[in-house]
């Protein structure tokens, strides 16, 4: 596959999920200060969006992929534990890759809100429940390009 055209479908499905991420997420909070979808959740989710990408398109993850990405870790670290994630997706199938990345989407959002929220329990959407809808993206974004 042409690398512009993979960067292209990467980049459409980033900002898709992202936008999902959003929506589901934005109904239950009323004030910006509890809203937990920060820069370091977008940053995650374009972690688990790429890696989902790249085995829906069947192709291994690059350095050059992840090295951007702004995390804490080294780029090395991370491109390593992108390509961990990729081969133990990939080795499951593209469904079960879909409900995987929606299991640490409820992850990474649940963490951030409850570092933001003051309150003891907090409602958050399910993305799991949500497998569904973005399969269907996965579909619309990859497979008919």
């Amino acid at each position: 596959m042409h690398e512009t055209k993979k960067q292209n479908i990467e980049s459409n499905l980033i900002q898709r999920l992202n936008e999902l991420v959003h929506e589901k997420t934005m109904q239950f909070f009323r004030t910006k200060d509890e809203y937990p979808i920060d820069q370091n959740v977008i940053t995650a989710n374009t972690f688990y969006a790429k890696v989902l990408a790249d085995v829906a398109l069947d192709v291994e993850p690059t350095f050059d992929q992840f090295a951007p990405l702004s995390f804490s870790e080294k780029p090395d670290v991370v491109y390593q534990s992108a390509l961990y994630l990729y081969f133990c997706w990939k080795t499951l199938g593209i469904n079960a890759a879909i409900y995987n990345y929606c299991r640490n989407l409820n992850r990474i959002v649940e963490r951030s809100a409850s570092e933001k929220s003051h309150k003891e329990e907090i409602m958050l959407p399910d993305f799991v429940s949500s497998g569904a809808e973005i399969q269907e993206v996965v579909e619309q974004v990859v497979y008919k390009n």
